[in-house]
């Protein structure tokens, strides 16, 4: 895993992103909140509390700008607030990226029309 984060990070750049939060009382910004959630994501944590116990896990480097374990209700009031056409744009930029460097692999059946040797 920290050998695709390397690869890939630019996927978790996410200075397009406005925060929309007020300045006054962040303790985190919107990149390592954004971040954090995704790389809990390609993690398949399925909750925001196994998202915090992954940002406890990588604190300390592992992930740009996470020093501390992110708390999950933080990530879940920030989540509730940003953008998602935003998010949206930003991850459909880096799959299709991906796509383009022939990173992904297939997850359907192809098409029967579609099937070699036929």
């Amino acid at each position: 895993m920290q050998s695709f984060l390397r690869q890939r990070r630019e996927a978790l750049q996410f200075e397009a992103v406005r925060d929309p939060r007020q300045r006054r009382g962040r303790r985190w910004s919107a990149r390592t909140l954004l971040a954090t959630t995704v790389t809990a994501l390609l993690m398949q944590a399925r909750s925001l509390r196994a998202a915090e116990r992954l940002s406890e896990d990588l604190a300390g480097g592992r992930l740009q700008g996470l020093v501390r374990r992110v708390p999950d209700s933080t990530l879940g009031d920030f989540l509730a607030e940003v953008s998602p056409g935003q998010v949206r744009r930003h991850v459909r930029a880096h799959i299709l990226a991906e796509h383009r460097r022939k990173a992904l692999e297939p997850t359907v059946l192809p098409h029967p029309r579609h099937r070699r040797g036929r």
